[in-house]
């Protein structure tokens, strides 16, 4: 993976992006205080928040199939702001 400096990125913002992404690389930004950003092409970062989604809706199903497994009984969603001092 490469890495730039802030200062090295700012020469030239554009190209430098689009000359790491056309190479299918990924690219470290960092400081003098450290890293700050990651360069990734849209598609990946689109995959990646697609992988993000699919891995959220696992844990919700699994979630749930364990609560349902349980046989614990849901609590209202009434129940819950009245309690809350929401109601």
């Amino acid at each position: 993976m490469l890495r730039l400096s802030s200062a090295e990125l700012g020469v030239a913002l554009i190209e430098t992006i689009r000359d790491i992404t056309r190479r299918g690389e990924h690219a470290i930004v960092g400081s003098d205080e450290g890293d700050i950003a990651v360069v990734v092409s849209v598609e990946e970062y689109r995959a990646m928040l697609d992988l993000e989604e699919q891995l959220d809706a696992d844990a919700f199903l699994k979630a749930k199939q364990e609560f349902e497994a349980s046989g614990e009984e849901s609590i209202p969603y009434e129940v819950i702001r009245k309690d809350l001092g929401l109601a």
